[in-house]
């Protein structure tokens, strides 16, 4: 299991969110990337590792993100 900040995880309970494992696996692809990606990338990265997600849950896990400031 990814280590988090525990102020991500305040953070998104402040908004009335949870810490799913489709966002920790988000955030883990973006905090171990070194460049820019795109929602669309995060997808396919993902699918390569296994994980069943839509491209619809990327981009509103992206915003979530950026809503809370990260």
């Amino acid at each position: 299991m990814l280590k988090l900040e525990p102020s991500i995880k305040k953070d998104l309970r402040a908004t009335g969110r949870r810490m799913t494992r489709t966002r920790q696996a988000v955030l883990g692809l973006l905090q171990r990337t070194s460049q820019p990606i795109s929602a669309t990338e995060i997808f396919e990265q993902l699918h390569k590792e296994n994980l069943s997600i839509d491209l619809v849950t990327v981009y509103r896990t992206v915003h979530v993100l950026k809503e809370i400031g990260f």
